[in-house]
């Protein structure tokens, strides 16, 4: 399992070059990226030229927006990338956060 960080660049079609360099998209792999840019919207990443590929929530879901901020990982399932966790909208930290200051 090869740990994978590149920063992106663009908003909403963004790209990377992460290191090391992927040479194909692969089932299962993980990559951790930078974004200094948050979505508006539905988004894909083409990392290292490879083609664009849709980025989706945890729940399969397209994003509608703000969900990637900062430092956001995702994993590649065959068609997408997934965020795992973390990432703009789907930090347990900020859901607690929220539940307990509108309670």
């Amino acid at each position: 399992n090869i740990e994978q960080y590149a920063v992106t660049s663009g908003t909403d079609t963004y790209t990377a070059t992460p290191n090391p360099t992927l040479a194909s998209y692969i089932t299962g792999a993980q990559v951790t990226l930078n974004f200094g840019n948050t979505n508006t919207g539905a988004s894909t990443i083409n990392l290292n030229g490879l083609g664009a590929k849709s980025i989706i929530t945890p729940d399969g879901l397209a994003l509608t927006g703000g969900e990637l901020q900062g430092i956001v990982n995702l994993i590649y399932n065959g068609t997408d990338y997934q965020i795992l966790g973390g990432g703009g909208g789907y930090s347990a930290s900020n859901e607690l956060f929220n539940y307990y200051n509108f309670m």
